[in-house]
């Protein structure tokens, strides 16, 4: 559904941000960074998650965006 949600939109890149393994196998499976949020519904260990970045505070949720979006090709 995530792709298929993608392929609607015109985005040249994009980020899954989410707080459970089912949330970052989806980011995996599409080949998309993965911010994962820590205080969600997360039951595994957070380094046992796939994510390039996490946050208690989605306050800081911008910066953290433009950080990964500078780092991609």
């Amino acid at each position: 559904m995530l792709l298929t949600a993608m392929a609607g939109t015109q985005a040249q890149k994009a980020i899954y941000v989410g707080d459970s393994e089912v949330d970052a196998e989806t980011a995996t499976r599409a080949k998309l960074p993965f911010v994962l949020f820590t205080e969600g519904y997360r039951k595994a260990p957070i380094s046992d998650l796939p994510h390039q970045e996490s946050l208690a505070d989605y306050g800081k949720i911008s910066d953290i965006i433009a950080g990964i979006f500078r780092a991609m090709p």
